[in-house]
């Protein structure tokens, strides 16, 4: 993610989203194995909000 922004998000497994919620979620901070991530680039569509649909994660050339 590094190459992307200097923070890091929190991914949790569904069934890892009540934990988060009811334990405050300190033992979830620890970095995303490499492999469960994919990126690829998307169109600048997603820097506005009244572009809320499916097309916003489709990869376009770069």
């Amino acid at each position: 993610m590094a190459s992307i922004h200097n923070r890091m998000p929190v991914i949790l497994g569904r069934d890892q989203i009540d934990g988060w919620l009811s334990d405050g979620g300190m033992d979830f901070l620890k970095p995303c194995p490499p492999e469960m991530l994919h990126t690829h680039p998307v169109s600048d569509r997603v820097n506005k909000v009244a572009n809320n649909d499916a097309s916003n994660v489709e990869a376009v050339a770069s």
